[in-house]
């Protein structure tokens, strides 16, 4: 057995990690479609078990690939919603039934949480539904809240080549609070990941008009990372990458029937379908009327 103790200050703050043997890797349900997901590969490591008490909120705060980092990375790679997040239990390493409070984070900080749920005293998977606003590079923890010390939980994992670190806050960091300095730093994994969801929307800005060309440009505000594409009756089809949340400026041009309309009375009305999908997430599509002139 392995014990690291953080600092004591006016709680008690400590960490239990031992070896109970190699379990095979559980597979978790897949994501939904249009989604991505953080964190850690559940079921992969050595398990172990944590402890904090009375209170504290658990940090991943670096994750090496060889420990099980999930494809999308640590933190988000986009701005949107975290709709579920997943934790795996090994029920030999956690004492009792927990209350706990799931939390996006910025650094050290807190930015959203959800209700206290009850991680169960069980093997497996445990996936809980949430609807947690979380931005590019926000990362995800929890907050323990045992009934009875040591409210020790199973979700430890140990670290393959000691490159995966998590930090221990205590009190628990706050929404909207000030940066803290973790209680303690240990080497080890969370076993847990969350799927988000990359926010879709986008605005309309004022048109633009070539009067020379018989094209426009419409200003589309997207919220995100992606692309766009502008197709309809009548309008040549075309794309645009989007870098990132940000203004992109899509070009709008009559073909066929439309555009011999244009060419014999020099104006012309279109319906631009715009379609805004973000990278890793689902289109979205709105229509934008456009009156094209030609002098």
């Amino acid at each position: 057995m392995i014990e690291i103790k953080g600092r004591a200050r006016t709680r008690d703050v400590s960490l239990l990690l031992s070896v109970v043997g190699a379990l095979a890797a559980c597979a978790a349900a897949s994501p939904a479609q249009g989604s991505v997901t953080i964190g850690h590969v559940l079921g992969t490591g050595q398990p172990g078990q944590m402890g904090c008490f009375p209170t504290c909120t658990i940090r991943q705060a670096t994750l090496a690939p060889e420990d099980g980092l999930e494809t999308a990375g640590l933190t988000s790679p986009t701005n949107g919603v975290v709709t579920s997040v997943g934790i795996n239990v090994v029920a030999a390493n956690q004492s009792a039934d927990l209350t706990i409070r799931l939390r996006v984070l910025q650094g050290r900080t807190g930015v959203a949480s959800s209700d206290p749920v009850t991680l169960r005293d069980a093997d497996g998977i445990q996936t809980f539904q949430t609807d947690m606003p979380i931005t590019v590079g926000d990362g995800v923890g929890l907050d323990t809240l045992p009934a009875n010390p040591p409210g020790r939980i199973g979700i430890g994992r140990l670290t393959a080549a000691g490159n995966s670190t998590f930090e221990l806050f205590s009190p628990p960091l706050l929404d909207g609070g000030p940066v803290q300095n973790p209680q303690a730093s240990n080497g080890g994994v969370i076993d847990m990941n969350a799927v988000i969801e990359p926010t879709n929307t986008f605005q309309f800005g004022s048109v633009t008009k070539n009067t020379g060309k018989g094209t426009a440009k419409i200003p589309v505000d997207a919220s995100n990372e992606g692309a766009l594409k502008v197709a309809g009756k009548g309008v040549k089809q075309a794309s645009k990458p989007v870098d990132g949340p940000g203004t992109v400026k899509v070009k709008v041009a009559a073909k066929g029937d439309q555009l011999k309309t244009l060419n014999k009375k020099g104006k012309v009305q279109v319906k631009a379908k715009v379609t805004f999908t973000p990278t890793g997430g689902d289109p979205r599509t709105k229509t934008k009327t456009v009156t094209l002139k030609k002098q």
